[in-house]
């Protein structure tokens, strides 16, 4: 059979891949016209389906390049016409706004909000304004803003707000000017429906249960705390929390239990209905990828065709690359296709092999749970391995105990919900069922979190190669489908040789007598130091919200083999230095934890700091004096306490200082204090030449004086900087440092800069 849809499909897909990727845009429209003729070619020289199913690919190569360009330059460029400083804009509000991250730990952050321009151009607006939160969609909003380029944030390319269609990044430069508009209209329904759903679960649910129930429904996981996220993470079934086929599939089912055998109502309902959604939660890739999908699948029979999933699949795909074909840079539309094709050629055949000498409902039941689990893991692996840079060993297990409370949890959910707006009684006695199943999630989540070895970070070139092994063993196997002793050698080959990389990297990443990790978080700090006894976390946190420190604090320490800190030092309460704690802490287990005593009338940092210790059981101490630690035979932590006399308001002045010896070796740290601090540090305590140095507040202008960087006179100077906008790190900085003879590596350039010392 030629599948002609899922050929032409499959052509569109890998050219958008390419033109998004790697092709230059000056070579895009000529290879459209080479393919298209290389095409013709082999199609004269082929016969039967080979030569169909060719040409088809290459037509649909050939579209998909031009069709890119086409809308590269009336749809993208024509939008990017429009950046630049004092923009005056119209706008109209397409979604209620929302903050942008955050857990409480730092600053206020700026609200966004979906709009549209006058020429119809999606975009956010990005305002601290609390006037945005009273906004509804449809409103009308004139005002003063500069407009950025989406696809290019500070020289960096980024795909994930061109993934939805958004080009154009609007901050405000003044006062916002409102107007009613078309509010309140039918267009605007789902999404205010939308918001009644939320506005019902919190009515109906509290804590963390309310979070997970808001994530299941919605896809909302804001509400979520740190914990529950991470149980979840690490578990791997976080996919439960964001909208996609399996809750599609869970609406299906309900409708089917009301319409019955009946295809035609089934079909026009459940469209309907899910279609709705879609608009609902907004119309992710894996949302509308799972609506067209059951839209082929219900409408082909009806419509006199064969229902098959890989066309489905095929048409699914098309149906989104036309719509944007920017949508191929989605990590969720990758992920969500990547497991529907798992599903389709991975999990019948798993199934089938299980169940051939085992009958019994129980083992059916388990072997279709771990069958699907294979299927989608199948090819979102590697994806997941890329991305996120860490694969939950658990997953299968997880998904056969929590998969079937998930489709429960969300029924019972919707129905609390939908009954609630008509009397409140009748949805808490739907709520209850909910609540539990919620509950359920969670604790199985949690206790599987923290097992031994749940999870795997990859990082480094042992695991990434252990992943390349790992396929070419199964491929091997599955030659000899029928062969279970084959099977079974592969599968043990595997779990030994994840074992022995997982040895390897650990070893790797340890070797000598000291490893120091400053790590990239944007602009933060966080320093990881690691010896043979003991591990050391130098401060946590970033000041870029899409970026979190403890995250990748934790995927550090996990691909070290290290399962718990000995000590957390924070240099002072600032939130690009100790907001990644939750998240951390939330995974790794921490014994004490160091920081200065605020100087400030507002110590509310502090004290959430405080609360977190006292509820991670960490044991907490205020520093006054110098203290050293020592964390092996050959190496030694010094911290020296904030110096005396300087400005008792300014936080910076409060900074902890952090000095690593390891026989001639030294590091130093001082975290954001000021030039006067550091001249201060520098005439109360003997300071050695450092050979590195991990350069005061990231490289402000303000810090590092040209008489301290002589005094210290660091061989090498590592700057802890992200994109920003106060100028990190400053020309004269860098320009002190290159005086004193310092080699100098910045983190946003170099990435995560490791030093070791043997």
């Amino acid at each position: 059979m030629v599948r002609r849809l899922l050929c032409v499909s499959a052509g569109f897909a890998v050219a958008t891949v390419l033109a998004q990727y790697l092709l230059p845009t000056a070579f895009v429209l000529p290879l459209a016209g080479g393919v298209l003729l290389g095409g013709i070619l082999l199609y004269a020289l082929l016969k039967g389906k080979a030569r169909q199913r060719v040409i088809l690919i290459s037509v649909g190569a050939s579209l998909a390049l031009c069709y890119h360009c086409f809308y590269a330059r009336q749809v993208q460029q024509n939008a990017l016409s429009l950046v630049g400083r004092g923009q005056s804009l119209s706008l109209r509000v397409t979604d209620y706004a929302e903050d942008c991250g955050g857990d409480g730990w730092g600053e206020n952050r700026k609200c966004r909000i979906r709009v549209c321009t006058e020429e119809a151009y999606r975009a956010y607006l990005y305002d601290s304004a609390e006037e945005l939160h009273a906004l509804e969609p449809g409103n009308r909003i004139t005002l003063t803003a500069t407009v950025s380029n989406a696809a290019r944030i500070n020289d960096n390319d980024i795909r994930s707000f061109t993934a939805k269609g958004m080009f154009l990044l609007l901050f405000s430069d003044g006062e916002l000017h409102t107007e009613k508009g078309d509010a309140g209209s039918l267009r605007y329904l789902p999404q205010r429906l939308c918001r009644r759903v939320q506005e019902s679960i919190a009515e109906l649910y509290t804590g963390d249960d309310a979070g997970l129930i808001r994530a299941l429904l919605t896809g909302d996981k804001s509400k979520l705390s740190t914990e529950s996220y991470m149980a979840l993470s690490e578990a791997g079934i976080l996919h439960i929390a964001a909208v996609s086929g399996l809750h599609c599939m869970f609406l299906l089912s309900m409708v089917q239990l009301l319409t019955g055998k009946r295809r035609r109502l089934t079909a026009i309902a459940a469209l309907l209905v899910l279609g709705t959604y879609a608009l609902m939660v907004g119309t992710t890739p894996s949302v509308l990828r799972a609506v067209i999908m059951v839209a082929f699948l219900l409408l082909a029979p009806l419509c006199g065709r064969e229902n098959d999933p890989p066309t489905a699949v095929g048409g699914a795909l098309l149906t989104l690359l036309i719509i944007n074909p920017f949508s191929i840079g989605s990590v969720s539309l990758q992920l969500s296709f990547s497991a529907v094709l798992g599903l389709i050629c991975v999990t019948g055949p798993v199934y089938k092999y299980l169940t051939r000498r085992h009958h019994g409902r129980l083992w059916r039941f388990i072997a279709s749970s771990f069958a699907a689990s294979a299927g989608a893991l199948a090819f979102t692996l590697p994806l997941t391995a890329l991305y996120f840079r860490r694969v939950a060993l658990v997953t299968p297990l997880s998904n056969l105990l929590t998969l079937f409370a998930a489709s429960l949890t969300f029924s019972f959910g919707f129905l609390s919900v939908l009954f609630g707006a008509l009397w409140l009684p009748i949805g808490r006695a739907f709520a209850v069922i909910a609540h539990w199943g919620a509950r359920y999630i969670l604790a199985v989540c949690r206790g599987l979190a923290s097992l031994p070895l749940q999870s795997v970070a990859f990082r480094g070139y042992f695991m990434f190669a252990w992943l390349l092994f790992a396929y070419l063993l199964l491929c091997i196997a599955l030659l000899r489908p029928r062969s279970g002793r084959k099977t079974v050698l592969a599968l043990s080959s595997m779990a030994l040789t994840l074992a022995l990389c997982c040895i390897l990297t650990a070893r790797a990443g340890r070797a000598g007598k000291l490893n120091i990790y400053m790590l990239d978080v944007g602009q933060g700090e966080c320093t990881l130091a690691v010896t043979e006894d003991a591990a050391v976390l130098i401060d946590c946190g970033s000041g870029n919200s899409y970026i979190d420190a403890g995250e990748k604090a934790m995927l550090y320490l996990r691909s070290l083999g290290i399962e718990k800190l000995d000590y957390i030092v924070l240099t002072h309460a600032h939130s690009d230095h100790t907001d990644g704690l939750t998240q951390l802490l939330s995974t790794v287990k921490a014994e004490n934890l160091l920081l200065p005593r605020s100087r400030s009338e507002d110590d509310t940092m502090t004290e959430k700091i405080a609360r977190l210790a006292e509820k991670k059981d960490i044991q907490l101490r205020y520093l006054d004096s110098e203290q050293r630690i020592s964390l092996s035979d050959d190496v030694t932590l010094c911290l020296i306490p904030p110096q005396k006399g300087l400005k008792k308001a300014d936080e910076n002045e409060n900074c902890l200082a952090a000095l690593i010896t390891a026989g001639d070796f030294d590091w130093l740290t001082t975290g954001d204090m000021s030039a006067a601090g550091e001249r201060a540090l520098a005439e109360n305590y003997l300071l050695p030449d450092v050979e590195v140095l991990s350069v005061g507040h990231h490289g402000s202008g303000g810090s590092t004086a040209d008489d301290y960087a002589r005094y210290l006179s660091p061989e090498a100077a590592v700057i802890s900087v992200g994109e920003n906008h106060y100028g990190h790190p400053s020309e004269e900085t860098v320009a002190r440092l290159e005086d004193a003879g310092a080699d100098i590596y910045r983190t946003d350039r170099d990435g995560t800069v490791r030093i070791q010392v043997r």
